[in-house]
Order: structure tokens, then sequence, then C-alpha cells
């Protein structure tokens, strides 16, 4: 078990329709996959690291402890991913997250375990919408997603709406919560970073962020 008393899974098993298909987790952004964006970003350290992802799982290996398929019995997406992974968890709790966002607070973990108290789960909600890839989950949570799956649904938003989850608000960090779908967004993220280059470290105000984004999105 972790100090942070916390297991991480990295969901990369979308299909990536609108990257052509591209497995996104190799999706190259800076001279490095996503993946390596994304697992920057986290709490590594001592703790067991999943990627979830229907394909390419050896290469996967090099950057995690395991990796799993999001796929259980006839179920498969995001949330049967998650499902899997609760399986293999040691600790208590587990962090789950897109690879496809490579901006996300490096504290983001500790604020949703910070708010989660007695509920099953704790989520981001980000300029009034949920981020459902974006969460912390109680292992003891497991035979909601299951019986949720086994009732042939598989909506991330709609069982966290008919869980006990509670959310932790960001309202402003818009270059944060960024996510890699398109070709427009990779140029987005990497006009970002070269813009970022000159600043002495990578905490982003509000206000820097919503200035680059009101700017290059013009």
């Amino acid at each position: 078990m972790s100090s942070e008393n916390i297991d991480i899974v990295i969901l990369a098993g979308g299909k990536a329709q609108r990257l052509g298909g591209l497995d996104k987790g190799f999706v190259i952004l800076d001279n490095k996959p996503l993946i390596e964006h994304c697992i920057a970003r986290l709490p590594t350290q001592d703790i067991n690291l999943i990627i979830s992802a229907n394909r390419n799982h050896k290469k996967y290996l090099r950057y995690a402890h395991k990796a799993i398929s999001d796929t259980v019995g006839v179920f498969d997406g995001p949330l049967a991913g998650i499902y899997s992974a609760l399986e293999h968890i040691k600790s208590d709790h587990l962090f789950v997250v897109p690879c496809d966002m490579p901006f996300l607070p490096t504290n983001l973990h500790t604020k949703l375990k910070e708010n989660i108290g007695h509920n099953n789960a704790c989520a981001v909600m980000h300029s009034n919408q949920i981020e459902p890839l974006l969460l912390l989950i109680k292992k003891s949570h497991i035979a909601s997603i299951a019986h949720y799956l086994e009732n042939g649904r598989r909506s991330v938003i709609g069982w966290l709406k008919e869980s006990h989850c509670v959310y932790t608000r960001y309202d402003n960090e818009r270059i944060q919560f960024l996510n890699i779908n398109t070709q427009k967004d990779i140029s987005i993220a990497q006009e970002f970073i070269n813009a970022s280059a000159s600043m002495d470290n990578k905490t982003y105000s509000a206000n820097t962020q919503n200035l680059f984004l009101t700017t290059i999105l013009q």
C-alpha cells in the first residue's frame, strides 16, 4: 500500500476517432507521448500505477505496474476499465485520470482525497460540468459498479449521479483541464507549452491560462 493510500489508473482505451483511430496514449505532444505527459502530473512514487487500454499492453507496461483491458465480459468502455482497475488495486482508494489531459493540477489527488469524506466517490466539476474521468473512488464501492454494468449501463456520469458522490470544483483553470481530442487540441497544447517555456515553473495562474486561451482561440 502506498503512503498516499491510493492506487492510480490511467484510462487509455478510447478509440480516438477524431484523431484517426490512433492510440491516444502514444499521440505525440512536444516530442513526447501523451502518456508521459500524464504520468508527469501524477504522484507515482511508491504508488501502484495501472493503465487501462484495449491495445499495446506491452508498450504501456514500460510505464506502469499493470496494463489491463477496459473490457469486463460483454461490457467495455471507461466504467468497465475502472471496475477492472478496482479489482487490481492494493489501497483503499483508486485515483482515475484519462491519458489525454497533459496539464492536470499536480495536487488533484490530494484535493479529491480531502473532499471525499464518507462518500463513495469524489469527482471534478469544472466550469459547472462534471469531468467524469477525473475522480477518486473507494475500493469498497466496486459492487455498485458491477451492479450498474450488469444492468447494461455504461455511463460514468450516470453511475456518479446514482452514487454517493461529491464534487471538487475548479472554475477558472481552463488549460489544466484541456483534453486532447483533435489535431487542433494538439496545436493548442503545443502553443501553450511553447508560450510557457520561458516561465520559471509550470504553475500557471488562472489569469494566464484564460488570457492564453482567449488569444489562441480567436
